[in-house]
């Protein structure tokens, strides 16, 4: 059986960036299994930390302008935030891997998409008698 799922979960064999490998292996140590929002949630209190340094305090407006000026690679990716306040996506900031369960173990899932990241490509279920990339399954 494969599925295909899209995930933010950072691990050694789906990295999101070049801190995804390292910070896991501390997670899983630390911690054990990571949840989804866990490297999510690592880098919003390392954007938010460098933010109130950069602003000098707590003050709402002064941390919102320095918000304004991140620019931090994490676990997850690169963030920097557009004018809307809200983080870039895509090529070259964050961008969520497209992941299949293709092994019969705990971590069988692997990055099939976006192609940098891809660690194997897609594999169609035998069902399949649709097209992948305008060419039939064969």
């Amino acid at each position: 059986m494969f599925s295909v799922i899209s995930s933010s979960r950072a691990s050694g064999g789906n990295p999101l960036s070049d801190k995804a490998a390292a910070w896991h292996l501390g997670y899983v140590t630390r911690f054990g299994d990571p949840e989804y929002t866990s490297a999510y949630s690592y880098d919003a209190v390392y954007i938010l930390k460098q933010a109130i340094e950069r602003a000098g305090g707590t003050e709402p407006a002064q941390v919102s302008a320095a918000l304004e000026k991140t620019d931090w690679s994490g676990v997850m990716g690169r963030y920097q935030f557009g004018a809307d306040h809200q983080p870039r996506f895509g090529r070259g900031y964050r961008a969520i891997n497209m992941l299949q369960y293709q092994l019969a173990d705990p971590d069988g899932y692997r990055v099939i998409w976006p192609a940098e990241r891809a660690a194997a490509p897609f594999k169609p279920p035998t069902w399949w008698k649709g097209t992948i990339g305008g060419s039939p399954r064969r």
